[in-house]
């Protein structure tokens, strides 16, 4: 019986739960099921969800497949003593490297993500103690979550037996998920004005404080009878009004950000490059062109399968938080609210911004010499970025947008950096460093080091509190963020507008 039931759910890992488009297929079924929709209108609700999310994903892949070879190759191009940080280089990393070393098996990572999501439910079910409004659902992320984050405790004690790091795993893997999505309710709900949905990927404390800073901004700017400047403002002169179309905006931006990368490391080396698609003898001038036009090429498949996605997913996920999770918000990946902002051009204003200053760190570190500095890979350089400046952009618009992202950068690199080096993946060579573990992980390491178990409680101990804090800070309104978002701004905003 053992046997058939572990076969069972090896396989339900393998095919679906890890597998994010087709999770939510599932839960959106099973959403609809629940609001007692027929079951060809709930089969036509989980097909259009699985679509969706299956076009958007080959908008995200085409993305990463494109661009994170040249950035990967920059290091090796130009000999740089850096480390790599991109999730999925650093779970190659980890699987095939880093847990071989340390005499641990990738099991380890799996059965964490497994108890650390059971473990997400229960604080969700929990939430009128816990103050916990969100479960993350984000089966991709909590995969690359679970990977990454086991690894670095299995580091930091390697005196753990493996029953210890799947229990460590488990509870710090659910606990982050939890609170650091938690933390987004309000801006996820301003941005999107009130959608019923939080962020569930890997930068979650920097779009609090984003929208916290934007909104602080906004306040501040009313009291004094100003304005606060947003990319719907700019009413851009002559030939300059070719960037108010996002498309048009993208194509011009990447092909000089990338066109530059990619003059200078030059055809030779780039032929070197696996992964590059450029072929010796090709006509470099057509590659580089080609190349950074795939970016507006995949930002119009991304908006097309997110307009589809996340309407049946809200749709069904509100039925399975009023009948089962007592309200609870599905925390979603943060591409999701790419569709909701209120000029397209933040994103490509906040990419831009944040990558120039991770490139320019990246050169000040390795000029210096400094022994732990990052190279980021497409992941964090696009989607940190870009999120970021959405949430900044909300309430902040363009100032607080800008320096959200310059702060970004310079935690992802040198913050991420410092992490890497202190638990070890920068012997490697490899690390899968979000700019939400860039923050945190070279205190976690050290206390994990130094502390042990005593380090490990304090530091849950420490993250449950911040959803409590939260709580008695806004008793009034905490609840109404996620349950009535129309009721939350007529009490907190009044009669003032909010962007």
């Amino acid at each position: 019986m053992l046997d058939i039931l572990n076969t069972c759910w090896t396989w339900f890992t393998t095919n679906i739960f890890t597998q994010t488009a087709q999770f939510m297929a599932l839960l959106v079924l099973i959403g609809l099921l629940i609001a007692k929709k027929t079951w060809y209108e709930a089969v036509a609700g989980m097909l259009k969800a699985y679509i969706g999310y299956s076009v958007f994903n080959i908008a995200s892949n085409g993305m990463t497949s494109t661009f994170r070879p040249i950035l990967l190759g920059i290091r090796d191009a130009f000999n740089l003593n850096a480390t790599v940080s991109d999730p999925y280089y650093g779970m190659a990393t980890i699987n095939a490297t880093i847990l071989p070393d340390l005499g641990r098996t990738a099991s380890l990572t799996a059965l964490a993500m497994l108890f650390g999501f059971l473990l997400s439910i229960l604080l969700a079910l929990l939430g009128k103690i816990t103050k916990i409004r969100t479960l993350n659902v984000a089966g991709n992320c909590l995969n690359a979550f679970a990977i990454i984050q086991v690894c670095a405790i299995a580091m930091c004690c390697p005196w753990m037996s493996d029953m210890e790091v799947i229990i460590a795993g488990s509870i710090f893997t659910a606990v982050t998920n939890s609170v650091y999505s938690n933390c987004t309710v309000v801006a996820a709900q301003s941005l999107t004005d009130g959608a019923g949905m939080t962020v569930g990927h890997s930068q979650n404390l920097m779009d609090a404080f984003a929208y916290w800073l934007g909104d602080r901004m906004a306040r501040k700017a009313e009291k004094k009878g100003k304005k606060i400047k947003y990319y719907d403002d700019l009413n851009l002169p002559g030939w300059l009004s070719i960037f108010n179309d996002i498309y048009v905006s993208a194509a011009i931006v990447m092909f000089a950000f990338f066109g530059i990368i990619i003059a200078a490391i030059g055809p030779d080396k780039l032929a070197l490059i696996e992964g590059s698609g450029y072929t010796a003898g090709a006509s470099f001038a057509m590659y580089l062109f080609t190349t950074t036009m795939k970016f507006p090429i995949y930002m119009v498949v991304l908006t097309t399968g997110l307009r589809m996605f996340v309407s049946e997913l809200t749709v069904a996920f509100n039925y399975i938080s009023e009948k089962v999770l007592h309200g609870t918000l599905p925390a979603v990946d943060c591409a999701c609210f790419y569709g909701f902002v209120t000029n397209p051009n933040v994103l490509t204003a906040g990419f831009l911004i944040g990558s120039l200053t991770m490139i320019s760190c990246t050169i000040i570190g390795a000029v210096a010499g400094i022994p732990f500095v990052l190279i980021m890979g497409f992941i964090p350089m696009f989607f940190d970025n870009a999120t970021v400046a959405c949430f900044a952009h909300c309430r902040g618009g363009i100032k607080c947008q800008v320096i959200c992202n310059v702060i970004t950068g310079i935690i992802d690199v040198f913050l991420g950096g410092l992490g890497c080096y202190i638990m070890g993946f920068t012997a490697y060579g490899g690390a899968g460093m979000n700019v939400d573990s860039a923050a945190t992980f070279p205190v976690f390491g050290v206390m994990w080091k130094e502390m042990g178990w005593i380090g490990f409680g304090i530091i849950i101990v420490a993250l449950l509190a911040i959803p409590q804090i939260m709580y008695f800070k806004n008793k009034e309104t905490y609840w109404l963020a996620a349950h009535d978002w129309e009721k939350y701004k007529e009490i907190k905003y009044g009669n003032q507008a909010v962007d």
